[in-house]
């Protein structure tokens, strides 16, 4: 069965099913339900309490089972797959909400985390996160919006911290660039304007103000560039803040090749923003 996660869900889907206690209650909803139909055909509406009981156990026994099942076989998948990687399994990961990403919506839910060395990182985070952000409608009813990630948390060493204290690459929206510069007056961040039209489109990329122009442009070469445009079609996102790289994709990923995929982009990364500072030419303080 190996790493397969729907199979290993719908193995223990099964077990769960076959077992005693479940299987008791999914008899004793199931006879509600088929009871209060028989009732409500034979009398009156009346026993329809009785069938909606039976349903509503049904609902929440499958349910509850299917959650189980999912859970374990997520844990059985990346424990085997972190462990190839040399990363240990934690359930629930403890997260330090350091950048713009880690503080969205109005609650964050870890769990999954894989703990260890990614992109030379050591102390690095790969866990899966539940965004969950609170709206209300028209009439005041609050409801939930839930959005899934899998999210890469890597702590950089300090001179690339001092070189790139704020770094964002993250998607554009549906107004585009088209408010670029009113962003880059009203905050202290500046919206970069790179020579890459088709990245210009793809992502927006922001640093902090102070942030110096070499460093920038030596960040993002022609060849970091391609590569980027590239990863745009794997809808990877990621930002630098408070001495930590944080990368993330959409969805809980669970296979092997998508995870392969976001450990390289966090190298990749890793990699070209350890490369910027010392290539950056000595500060006049350095100097004297």
């Amino acid at each position: 069965m190996g790493d397969d996660f729907g199979a290993l869900r719908s193995a223990r889907f099964r077990e769960l099913l076959a077992g005693r206690l479940l299987r008791t209650g999914l008899f004793a909803g199931g006879f509600a339900l088929v009871l209060g139909l028989a009732l409500m055909a034979l009398a009156s509406g009346a026993f329809a309490v009785l069938a909606l009981l039976g349903a509503a156990a049904l609902v929440v026994l499958l349910g509850w089972a299917w959650s189980r099942a999912t859970e374990e076989a997520e844990e059985r998948v990346l424990s085997a797959w972190g462990a190839r990687h040399g990363l240990a399994f934690v359930e629930r990961p403890s997260i330090a909400e350091s950048t713009p990403f880690l503080r969205r919506g109005d609650r964050r839910e870890y769990e999954n985390g894989l703990v260890g060395t990614i992109g030379g990182c050591a102390g690095s985070v790969l866990c899966h996160v539940r965004i969950i952000t609170k709206h209300r409608d028209s009439k005041g009813d609050e409801t939930e919006q839930t959005d899934d990630y899998t999210v890469a948390i890597l702590p950089v060493d300090d001179a690339v911290a001092r070189a790139l204290p704020q770094l964002g690459v993250t998607r554009r929206g549906i107004t585009g660039g088209l408010f670029d510069g009113i962003t880059s007056a009203l905050t202290s961040a500046r919206v970069v304007d790179l020579e890459s039209a088709e990245l210009h489109d793809r992502y927006r990329v922001s640093v902090r103000d102070e942030t110096s122009e070499v460093v920038v442009r030596r960040l993002f070469e022609p060849a970091f560039m391609v590569w980027l445009s590239d990863a745009a079609s794997r809808d990877l996102e990621f930002e630098l803040e408070s001495g930590h790289l944080v990368l993330w994709r959409k969805g809980h990923l669970r296979a092997a090749g998508p995870l392969d995929g976001l450990i390289d982009d966090a190298d990749q990364v890793s990699e070209r923003l350890r490369a910027a500072p010392e290539q950056t030419p000595r500060t006049e303080e350095q100097k004297a």
